[in-house]
């Protein structure tokens, strides 16, 4: 029974009942449902959810239990056990007997093989293991779509009852139990309940699609609406006008349509055309009870293979907008009805016919009357069969010479807007034959110029998205004109755009800075921004507390500097730079530079100092004379008899200073210093010098 088995397993790959009964569900249950086939009849469907639930519960056996529910009180009666108190599939010899008796049913065979085959010995790679596996899953899966298309097959596996102890308009709650210990396997009950108030009916099945191809025949039905009473379906066909009927599906069929998942799908191949077959279809639910049949319809097979192409099509322009085609066609097709001529002046799309009536089946040549002379004539040469299976060959390009341009589009205009927007307008030329515009630009007037467009544009307006964080500042714009012949004129005249400017300028950076004499000389590198309108150089004292603009320049040299001459001593600067565009964008500011004001500590020396001797006294007085006004002293330095100058006396009187005590002869030179009350200091005077006389 192994090839039962076999056809079993493909039906469970194919068959939507398996998504119904098969879930791939966590929980370990056995799911039940019900349905009140006839007046005395209620029938009970149930499936273990996994192959483990099935196996434990076909040995260890289903206990199933009815109660009675009244509809009017809603009292429920005690459950009871309809037929057997434990069921379990019947043995391998009852199954053989069962077989013999009922030999066209290969469902009860296939249930039989998965129950009481042979199964695999188990090996100890994990290849072993999981070829186990997998069989123990195959076995599973016959078992219960077996169940699903025969009632003898789910009535042998233990998997289907027949209630016939039943009353007409009661309500009937059924739930069954797996026996199998909780220690091994926790297995939920499944309960479902069944009305006997109406006979459940299912629908006949409406076939609402029907395509007549060639040596094939395709029906179609609605899945959404059928799926939800049928588990698979038999298809039916007669040859002889209904007197005889053969089921042409060898297994349960349940496939849906590739480019329509919303419909059941069923292709019947077929030997000859034009031969008329009828169809019907039923439906099978899941208690193995078939629906009724569906109206007949009557459907057949029909050459759909068009003529060959026809080939060799030439054009040949005769003048004043004549144009003839010829071609030629493939004599091995006998069924040929006609031609017809279509023209366009683009080469793959609207074509428009030019044969209000079909040519005959043997013209091979056309004139057309109306070509432009100004545009593109393409031509298509289509044949069409007695079927009317139509064929087109490649389009034809009628050639007409034209060698003279369009003019250079004049009257070029645009701007940009401040989000990056540019329109560019032209005006229309004259010339017939035009077949459009292509917008070229470039960043630079003499740089490669870029076709933008890719097609000819049908407008004197372009519009364009450019990005504005770049440094160029300008882009330039040229249109071209072509006709229908592809003739390009020259550029137009170049459209200069200014682009609206988001980048701001390059800051300057300082060089140095240094104090001067009454000054503070500072230099910078100039931004190098090519659009700098200045660079600003700014200043703020320590007492201040805003910075004054005190310079700027433009960028025409590398190296910009100032001096700036309005400080005083001693007071600390900080100067800072920054660059201006032409645009009104400033940079950001340069690192700060800070520096106290030069101080002068310099003081002004005496003049003019004179020595006078006194031999008698042997003394010796200093004169000068200095501004009263200054508070000052004097620091003497002395050298007696060529001995190195000594700082000697420090004097407040600003006239001079006198001192005694010499010997005859001693030679006495002086420099003086002034001092003033800061500590600073003059330079030496000049040397005077004293002699003391020697007699």
């Amino acid at each position: 029974m192994k090839h039962i088995l076999i056809l079993s397993l493909t039906l469970w790959i194919h068959s939507i009942a398996g998504q119904a009964m098969l879930s791939d569900s966590l929980r370990n249950e056995v799911n039940i449902i019900g349905v009140y086939a006839d007046t005395s009849t209620v029938i009970v469907r149930w499936v273990p959810s996994s192959p483990s639930v099935w196996s434990y519960s076909k040995f260890y056996g289903y206990r199933l239990e009815r109660c009675e529910i009244d509809t009017i009180t809603g009292i429920k009666s005690k459950w009871t056990f309809p037929g057997d108190s434990i069921r379990k599939p019947i043995s391998l010899e009852q199954w053989r007997v069962l077989v013999s008796q009922n030999p066209d049913d290969v469902y009860l065979q296939a249930a039989g093989q998965a129950h009481h085959g042979e199964r695999r010995e188990t090996g100890e790679t994990l290849s072993d293991l999981m070829k186990k596996s997998d069989e123990f899953k195959n076995y599973y899966a016959a078992a219960m779509l077996s169940s699903e298309f025969s009632a003898l097959a789910a009535e042998a596996s233990a998997l289907r009852y027949e209630d016939h102890d039943i009353v007409p308009g009661k309500l009937y709650i059924y739930r069954v139990r797996s026996l199998c210990p909780a220690s091994t396997l926790v297995i939920e009950e499944g309960i479902t309940s069944v009305s006997t108030f109406q006979v459940e009916t299912f629908p006949k099945i409406i076939l609402d699609h029907v395509y007549e191809g060639e040596n094939v025949v395709e029906i179609a039905w609605d899945k959404q609406i059928y799926s939800g009473f049928y588990s698979a379906f038999n298809i039916y066909r007669s040859a002889d006008k209904g007197n005889t009927w053969q089921k042409i599906n060898k297994i349960p069929f349940a496939f849906t349509g590739i480019k329509n998942e919303n419909l059941f799908f069923y292709r019947d191949s077929l030997k000859e055309n034009y031969v008329p077959m009828q169809y019907q279809i039923e439906g099978i639910t899941p208690y193995a009870i078939m629906g009724p049949k569906s109206d007949v319809i009557e459907a057949m097979s029909r050459d759909r293979t068009p003529p060959t192409a026809p080939y060799n099509i030439e054009t040949q322009y005769l003048g004043k907008g004549r144009m003839k085609v010829t071609w030629q066609a493939d004599p091995n097709d006998k069924d040929i009805a006609g031609f017809r001529i279509s023209r366009s002046n683009q080469a793959n799309e609207g074509f428009l016919e030019l044969t209000t009536e079909a040519l005959g089946s043997g013209v091979r040549t056309y004139t057309d009357t109306t070509c432009n002379e100004l545009i593109n004539n393409y031509y298509y040469v289509g044949v069409f069969d007695k079927e009317g299976n139509v064929n087109v060959g490649f389009p034809k390009y009628g050639t007409i010479i034209d060698s003279i341009p369009p003019a250079p589009p004049t009257g070029l205009e645009g701007n940009i807007d401040t989000n990056g927007v540019v329109t560019v307008k032209w005006n229309l030329g004259k010339e017939p034959d035009l077949k459009g515009y292509y917008v070229h630009s470039s960043n630079q007037k003499y740089q490669t110029f870029i076709n933008l467009t890719g097609h000819p544009v049908q407008d004197t307006v372009w519009r364009d998205t450019i990005p504005l964080n770049v440094l160029t500042e300008q882009i330039y714009y040229k249109i071209v004109a072509v006709d229908m012949r592809s003739n390009y004129s020259g550029y137009s005249e170049m459209l200069v755009l200014k682009k609206p400017d988001r980048v701001p300028p390059v800051a300057p950076v300082f060089i140095s800075v240094r104090n001067e004499k009454d000054a503070v000389k500072l230099q910078w590198y100039n931004s190098t921004s090519h659009d700098v309108k200045q660079n600003i150089l700014e200043r703020k004292s320590a007492k201040e507390s805003a910075y004054q603009q005190v310079y700027s320049c433009q960028s025409n040299t590398e190296v910009g500097e100032y001096i700036d001459r309005n400080v005083d001593d001693g007071v600390i600067y900080q100067y800072r730079l920054h660059a201006q565009d032409d645009d009104n964008l400033y940079s950001e500011f340069s690192g700060l530079m800070k520096i106290t004001a030069y101080v002068d500590k310099t003081v002004a020396p005496l003049e003019k100092v004179n020595a006078v001797v006194t031999d008698e006294e042997r003394k010796v007085k200093l004169i000068w004379d200095y501004p009263r006004d200054q508070k000052v002293h004097f620091a003497v330095y002395r050298s007696l008899n060529g001995s190195p100058y000594q700082s000697h006396k420090v004097v407040e009187d600003p006239a001079g200073y006198e001192e005694a005590g010499f010997k005859k002869g001693d030679v006495i030179r002086y420099k003086i210093k002034v001092i003033n009350a800061k500590g600073w200091q003059s330079s030496f005077s000049k040397e005077v010098t004293a002699t003391i006389a020697s007699k």
